[in-house]
C-alpha cells in the first residue's frame, strides 16, 4: 500500500479489506524470499523440480488451512527452503 493511497478506513469490512492487503504483501515479500531456494535454481519447466517444489508448497497449504495461519505456512517454506526443501515438520515459532 503506498502512502499515496492510506487513508483511514470508514468501516469495519473496509479496515478488514486493508488489513488483509497489508498482511498478503508482507508474505509476498517473505516467501519470495525463500522461493529461489525451494526452486534450486532450476527451470520449473522440469517436471521433476515442479513436483518436489509441489510437495512443501502443499504441505504449507495445508498447515495454513489447518491451522488458520497463513504466516505459519510462510515460514514452514522459509524453514523447507532453508533445510534444503526437506523439512519434514514445521519449526514453531513464537
Amino acid at each position: 500500500m503506498s502512502a499515496d493511497s492510506r487513508h483511514t478506513p470508514e468501516n469495519t469490512r473496509e479496515f478488514v479489506a486493508l488489513w488483509n492487503d497489508t498482511v498478503e504483501d508482507h508474505l509476498v515479500r517473505q516467501l519470495a524470499q525463500s522461493l529461489p531456494a525451494l526452486a534450486r535454481d532450476l527451470s520449473l519447466d522440469d517436471a521433476a523440480h515442479a513436483a518436489a517444489m509441489a510437495r512443501p508448497l502443499v504441505r504449507a497449504l495445508r498447515l495454513s488451512a489447518v491451522s488458520g495461519d497463513p504466516a505459519a505456512a510462510v515460514r514452514y517454506l522459509a524453514d523447507a527452503a532453508e533445510a534444503g526443501g526437506g523439512a519434514a515438520e514445521p519449526k514453531t515459532r513464537g
